[in-house]
């Protein structure tokens, strides 16, 4: 039994690291226009331009729902998973809402047209978590389980149990 369940363990370390890794590598936004974004996702971009041209990653010959304020458009990724869409014209100086969806994964955005970004604005950056930083929670979390399944014990919790066998009794013959 513990040779089952230390295997079980092991499995399920192996399908959360695969798993976890494989995600982690999906939709990325790599630039609008020429500004890299160095695959970081931020809820507010500022761009200079009016018609900007966004480009990514994404699972390979996958297909990602682009929505450009309430115009939502497909596009497909090539072989190697990189996609690029343009703004089909020019954009207002104004907030414009941006939403790429691809493999249940999303990346979606404020951006701001025609306007500089706010000196304050990198103080507070609103960072999201990426898919890969669930990485060393899985990792603690799997080692944990092959510690307690394999019966590791930390030193001064040892315990003893007895056991004993249940008693078995004849049935008794009714009385008539």
């Amino acid at each position: 039994m513990k040779g089952f369940i230390t295997a079980i363990s092991i499995a399920f370390f192996v399908f959360c690291f695969v798993h976890v890794s494989v995600q982690a590598a999906s939709l990325q936004l790599t630039h609008i226009g020429t500004l890299d974004t160095g695959g970081k996702t931020y809820t507010h971009w500022w761009y200079s331009g009016t018609q900007p041209t966004f480009g990514g990653t994404a699972d390979p010959n996958s297909q990602l729902s682009v929505t450009l304020d309430a115009d939502t458009k497909t596009v497909s990724a090539d072989g190697q998973g990189n996609w690029s869409y343009t703004a089909p014209t020019p954009l207002s100086s104004a907030d414009h809402q941006v939403k790429f969806t691809s493999g249940g994964q999303t990346v979606s955005f404020t951006l701001t047209i025609g306007s500089s970004m706010p000196q304050n604005a990198g103080s507070n950056t609103n960072q999201l978590p990426t898919a890969g930083n669930a990485l060393p929670l899985v990792g603690v979390f799997s080692a944990a389980l092959l510690f307690i399944f394999m019966g590791f014990k930390l030193k001064g919790s040892e315990s003893a149990y007895l056991v004993q066998p249940s008693s078995v009794q004849e049935p008794q013959a009714a009385l008539t």
